[in-house]
């Protein structure tokens, strides 16, 4: 019986058809009028295939079936469709939302193979019940059970998943335990670092570097959260990773931060030091208001809140507050003002001057300066009331605080040089106080400047937006042709120019507010905005030109002329097309072609077809191809310039060759010159495949084969140039009888002959490469090559022993394999070739690289040219250095790697021992110096109490002018030595000691000369004489203490300036007891005292003068390096290693650092640090420019190598 082909649907309607018609089918052949010869037959047991006559019945009875049961039918199978269709639709997504889990396991969980195929298998079963969906009988159903089957399938392939995903979930739980804990602790340390940013807030410090590096590790953290819990363990580490970075960063930021802070505290805390002293001095003066109670009572109350503020500061200094301080610092020194201008009032109000004023002393002009003081105050206070336009401004700000703290300094020191009753100095004070208010001025008026300039480029903003915003227009014209599209378009256009508007207004309103800086950031913004909005107007120019055509004829028009357009484009390009001489190259631009015009053809057929939108949409396609095809043509044009050089790279070659031929052919050794002939062939081969390739338009190939040429004629050129092997003797043979050489050679003896000759070749090819490639073979090919010329010899010995057995068949089977052995050696030694080419070339370059460092130090040689100092260490070293970089160049010539590697050692040797020289020629030339330097302060000594005696001479004009004269000598000659030694000549120094000496050695001798034998009547007149000799004595010292005094301010060194002050005392000390004990004995005691003490005084001054002029000349040269810092920062782009480029800006940060180190160094004095910082920041600015040099000198061959690449034809 025939097989029920019916769904389940179909059965049960085919069950309702079969009740109502009652159908009958006969057991037997009979008349089917008798009712009781019909039994009735189930519907399982009735085929499809039924016959024309049934079909027929059955179309019959169906015709008649009420309409209302077909309807009834079709909405119930479309009730259960969807149905099945909203349970497919959520396994599709259910499946697409677990797959998006498998983050979740781990690299070693089994259970992540069955989840993707789970997955797979899933995916496919909705696919398979899609398909089954839009499939319909020509009734209209579908094939529910079918669709049912593949859901109930994919639901059990997601349930598979989230099994799985539940056991990977499981493992990643227990991993992620220890992770937590990690990433606990790294959260702690982070947030550890940070609580140290409290106590670096109350100091006036810049925390943007550190909040930048919190904020990052702080989105790290929270990346690391979201993984955690998502259990995606992968991630845990990667974040973890990067934690470790970040808070390392965060560290380093908060550390630099804290060395600011604490040099601020050092800082302030001198300041505070010197405002109290001041306000100390200042009180001392009370005494002379004592006759004015009302400005004493003023002084009084403005010493008393001076003193308070003072102690202030001092407080906030002391517990770490650096922001109060500043400000009670601030306050104080106006206080301190204050206390000046009533002690200056009450000096040039009073009709009588109590202390004896200086010579040439104007009372006027003291009352003049004082009330220029207090005007050039008010200005500058009224100037430093617009710093907020400086401050938003952000540029010149730091430089305008400097420019006021500058001018409240200068004030301090007018106003104390004017009760001093020093004009001159005042003057001065008031000349520093006008720059300093200039410069601040000027700083203001830059930003007042900036900020009309920024009005103005507002202006140009709404200028250039009001043409731009004109064309919304055009949009609405074009979302009102196309609702969906074109709105879309207008939207995005208001979006845009409401961006700008609101951006060029915020600029305004940052004008307006003085905000400079904002104001500039809102006006880049705006250009930005600008660009966008251009960028989408100029869309206007195609495709919405065509939708805001007003009638179907404007844009029928418009779509033809674009269509024009671009057809007339594609001419061009296709008539440019013959450039191309790749055929790869030839074959993707035509194929851009076509598709280009193909574009404009369909753009074309829906333009007659009113599609117009659909056409635009393809002459966008259009464009977007003819955009690829400049590109290709670019290609080729540059592809077909290097062919001519391919070209002629081999006729230059062919050339070559045949200049070689005539010298090979002359080669008397038969061996040598089958090797040269073989050399000859390969390399001519080579020649003809380079044209014949090109010709054929296989560029690339011919490229290939070109790099092959170069080394068969290395190798051809080689082979002419060298020995011939040395062949062995071998015994002589009887000559052949004459009728066996008449006699006919058969087809095997033939055969033979020519496999004998063929072995002889091979040979002589094998022992040809192994020989030139051994010399030059490099790490692993070595071996290489040893074993396959082991292999080739062993066939050819193999070869050779079954051709004298005559076993021709194992012959030619073992000649083969020498052959095969052969072509290896070849490879071998061609890649060898290119891996020593690279060596060397490497080589080449680090040879280079020292050749200039070594070139650098030795000219630094002309440094000690001024010096007596003993270069045979420096230029023994220089001699060692160049006697190895010529060994370096004579191995890289030879090709000698190994020796070469070891001669690139030892170079590396030989710079540290050449700085190591320099170094030390270096410390010596300093040490010279500085000995130099105190033996030139001896000699001014002793020519300062040589100039004392000359007392001795009085009543003698003529000795005492001769006296003068070999003094004033002397002391030039020390001036001379102090000018040579300030600009390093050392040996012009010690030239003026002989004259210097000789000069001393005549006053010396006058001096002896002068001191004669007294008599009794002599000896009484000086015993006379001697009190008025030592208040001479007396008078004398003072002076010379007096000027001393005023000039104690050049000291920079606490400890020097301690030790100055100690004998300087002491010197006092002895002068009182002179005074008062003068007229007795003891007072000349007294005064030896003193001048033995002065000797001292003024050693120690010498040496302060020397510390002050070392570390003037150090704070030029610390600006001379901020400056090289800064220049190489500037030189950073140079260098496209990122792990190079986070050394280099390490470094230069490290240097500035240092370079301020230095400074504070110096400001305190420290001569002995700052020498120690100025050696590291040498060291460090070395290491960047060796840096600078090593990428740029790789640029430059890099550009050189491209250069050379066109011209020959090669691309690299």
């Amino acid at each position: 019986m025939p097989e029920n082909k019916l769904t389940s649907e179909q059965h049960h309607w085919a069950q309702k058809v079969y009740r109502r018609l009652q159908w009958k089918f006969p057991l037997v052949e009979g008349d089917p009028t008798e009712e009781g010869e019909f039994e009735d037959i189930p519907l399982d047991d009735v085929s499809l295939d039924a016959t024309a006559e049934s079909n027929e019945e059955v179309t019959q009875k169906t015709d008649a079936e009420p309409d209302d049961e077909l309807t009834a039918r079709k909405k119930a199978h479309d009730a259960e469709l969807g149905n099945l269709f909203k349970r497919l639709r959520k396994a599709a997504k259910s499946i697409r939302v677990a797959g998006k889990r498998k983050p979740v396991f781990t690299e070693e969980d089994e259970s992540q193979d069955l989840f993707e195929a789970a997955k797979e298998l899933g995916e496919e079963q909705i696919e398979l019940a899609k398909d089954l969906v839009g499939k319909e009988d020509e009734n209209g159903f579908t094939d529910l059970g079918a669709i049912k089957a593949h859901t109930d399938k994919a639901d059990q392939y997601l349930k598979t998943m989230q099994s799985a995903y539940q056991k990977g979930r499981g493992n990643a739980v227990e991993e992620l335990v220890e992770l937590k804990k990690t990433a606990a602790l790294q959260q702690k340390r982070v947030e550890d670092v940070y609580k140290e940013r409290e106590p670096v807030l109350l100091w006036n410090v810049d925390l943007s570097a550190v909040d930048k590096a919190y904020d990052a590790t702080r989105d790290n953290f929270t990346e690391m959260n979201r993984a955690i819990s998502g259990y995606v363990v992968s991630e845990v580490d990667r974040t973890l990773s990067v934690a470790k970075e970040r808070y390392t960063v965060l560290k380093d930021a908060m550390d630099s931060a804290k060395r600011y802070a604490d040099a601020a505290g050092t800082a302030l805390l001198l300041k505070v030091s010197i405002a109290q002293r001041e306000i100390r001095d200042l009180a001392g003066q009370r005494v002379t208001l004592d006759n004015s109670p009302q400005q004493q009572s003023t002084f009084d109350k403005v010493y008393g809140e001076a003193a308070a503020a003072a102690k202030k500061a001092n407080d906030a200094v002391l517990s770490n507050r650096g922001i109060d301080c500043e400000n009670a610092l601030e306050e104080t020194e106006k206080l301190i003002s204050q206390m000046q201008q009533v002690l200056l009032q009450a000096v040039v109000g009073t009709s009588e001057i109590e202390i004896t004023p200086p010579e040439g002393f104007d009372e006027e002009e003291l009352k003049r300066l004082s009330g220029e003081v207090t005007a050039q105050e008010s200005a500058v206070e009224g100037l430093n009331g617009q710093r907020d336009i400086v401050k938003n401004h952000g540029v010149n700000f730091p430089s305008f605080e400097a420019a006021y703290q500058s001018a409240r300094t200068a004030i301090l020191s007018a106003r104390t040089d004017l009760l001093a009753k020093s004009v001159r100095l005042a003057q001065e004070s008031i000349m520093d106080i006008r720059d300093c208010a200039a410069d601040m001025r000027d700083y203001i008026t830059e930003a007042e400047s900036m900020l009309q300039i920024q009005t103005q480029q507002i202006e140009d903003l709404r200028r250039t937006l009001e043409p731009l915003a004109d064309t919304r227009k055009d949009f609405e014209r074009y979302a009102q042709a196309d609702e969906k599209f074109g709105g879309k378009q207008l939207v995005r256009f208001d979006a845009l120019c409401g961006e700008v508007t609101a951006l060029i207004d915020y600029a305004e309103a940052c004008v307006g507010g003085q905000r400079v800086e904002e104001a500039d950031q809102a006006i880049g913004n705006s250009r930005n905005g600008l660009k966008k909005l251009e960028k989408e107007t100029r869309s206007l120019q195609w495709m919405p030109q065509v939708n805001t055509a007003a009638t179907e004829a404007e844009a029928r028009e418009m779509l033809q002329k674009a269509i024009a357009r671009i057809n007339v484009e594609l001419e061009d390009y296709d008539s440019m097309g013959s450039v191309f001489r790749d055929n790869e190259e030839r074959l993707i631009y035509t194929n851009l072609h076509d598709k280009a015009a193909g574009f404009a053809e369909q753009a074309s057929v829906l333009m007659e077809r009113k599609r117009f939108e659909a056409s635009e949409e393809a002459l966008d396609n259009a464009r977007i191809t003819l955009d690829s095809m400049e590109i290709a043509y670019e290609r080729g044009a540059n592809t077909a310039a290097k062919v001519e050089g391919y070209l002629a790279d081999a006729e230059a070659a062919k050339d070559r060759i045949n200049a070689v031929y005539e010298q090979g052919t002359a080669l008397q050794d038969p061996d040598h010159k089958n090797d040269f002939l073989s050399y000859n062939s390969i390399a001519k081969d080579f020649a003809f495949q380079v044209e014949g390739l090109i010709a054929e338009g296989k560029v690339r190939d011919a490229r290939a084969i070109l790099r092959n040429l170069k080394v068969a004629l290395a190798n051809l050129e080689r082979c002419v140039t060298q020995t011939p092997r040395k062949k062995k003797k071998r015994k002589a043979e009887p000559a052949p009888n004459p009728a066996q050489q008449q006699a006919p050679l058969d087809p095997h003896s033939a055969e033979q002959a020519e496999l004998v000759q063929q072995f002889d070749q091979t040979r002589a090819a094998i022992n040809t490469i192994f020989s030139q490639a051994r010399p030059h073979c490099v790490d692993e090919y070595v071996t290489d090559l040893e074993a396959a010329y082991a292999d080739a010899m062993q066939h050819h010995e193999e070869g050779s022993t079954a051709l004298a057995g005559d076993d021709l068949e194992s012959a030619r089977a073992s000649l083969s394999e020498a052959k095969k052995d052969l072509i290896i050696l070849q490879k071998i030694q061609d890649n060898s070739r290119q891996i020593l080419s690279s060596l060397l070339n490497g080589l080449s370059e680090g040879a280079a690289y020292y050749e200039n460092i070594i070139a650098g130090i030795h000219q630094k040689r002309a440094e000690f040219d001024a010096w007596n100092i003993d270069l045979t260490s420096f230029d023994s070293s220089y001699k060692t250095s160049q006697e190895t970089l010529t060994n370096l160049r004579k191995a890289i010539k030879d090709q000698l790697v190994d020796f070469a590697k070891t001669m690139m050692d030892k170079i590396e040797d030989d710079r540290r021992a050449f700085e190591e020289a320099y170094d030390t020629l270096c410390d010596t030339k300093d040490n010279l110096r500085s000995d130099l330097i105190i033996d030139v302060s001896d000699r001014q000594s002793k020519l300062s109490r040589l100039f004392a005696a000359q007392d001795r001479f009085d009543g003698n004009e003529a000795l005492l002018e001769r006296y003068a004269k070999f003094h004033a000598m002397a002391l030039v000659c020390t001036q001379i030595m102090l000018d040579h030694l300030k600009v390093d000549e050392g040996k012009e120094a010690e030239k003026q000691f002989a004259q210097f000496d000789e000069c001393v050695a005549v006053l010396e001798e006058m001096l002896q000369a002068a001191t004669l034998p007294v008599t009794e009547e002599e000896s009484e007149a000086q015993n006379l004489d001697q009190d008025e000799a030592v208040a001479i004595g007396i008078e004398q010292i003072q002076r010379e203490l007096k000027s001393y005094g005023k000039r104690k301010d050049i000291f920079k060194n606490a400890e020097e300036l301690s030790n100055f002050e100690s004998m300087f005392k002491t010197a006092e000390a002895y002068l009182k007891q002179a005074v008062t004990q003068l007229g007795s004995n003891a007072a000349q005691d007294a005064l030896e005292n003193a001048e033995i003490t002065m000797d001292s005084v003024r050693i120690a001054f010498e040496r302060g003068q020397r510390t002050a002029a070392k570390i003037e000349g150090y704070q030029i040269k610390v600006e001379e390096l901020v400056e090289t810092i800064n220049k190489l920062h500037g030189q950073r782009s140079v260098i496209q290693n990122d792990d190079d480029l986070a050394i280099f800006l390490d470094n230069n940060e490290t240097a500035s650092e240092g370079a301020y180190k230095i400074e504070s160094f110096l400001s305190k004095g420290k001569v002995m640090e700052a020498e120690v910082q100025f050696g590291f920041l040498n060291s460090l600015i070395a290491n960047m420019e060796r840096m600078l040099k090593q990428h740029t000198t790789k640029k430059r061959k890099g550009i050189f190598k491209r250069r050379g690449a066109m011209r020959q034809g090669k691309k690299k």
